[in-house]
């Protein structure tokens, strides 16, 4: 593949790989950015993806290969604030059943 080179007029040939893998950096970065701005609840919602803890833990796994550790810990940080939330929701449900159960007079 070539491209043009606008300073000297010239067609450059590009190295296919550095190409494709500046695509995919690209795309990872993407992705980084969607899921730290709408969490994992956001990306579910507002975007129907079907796993996005999936998605997040490629992008660890992805980031660790570049040493990122910023991004890994801040991806790891989102899962793990859905994950808390989820197991809130889950309680205060229960709770609720408990409280209508006593009034009920169930044990």
């Amino acid at each position: 593949m070539n491209t043009l080179n606008h300073n000297s007029g010239d067609y450059d040939r590009v190295n296919l790989y550095d190409f494709f893998e500046d695509i995919r950096k690209t795309a990872m970065n993407s992705g980084y950015n969607l899921i730290v701005s709408n969490g994992i609840r956001g990306m579910k919602e507002n975007f129907g993806s079907k796993n996005p803890i999936k998605l997040a833990n490629k992008l660890i796994k992805y980031f660790i290969g570049f040493e990122e550790y910023e991004k890994c810990a801040e991806l790891k940080r989102v899962i793990d604030k859905y994950k808390q939330s989820k197991i809130k929701k889950k309680k205060s449900y229960e709770n609720t059943d408990l409280d209508t159960d006593k009034r009920r007079g169930k044990k």
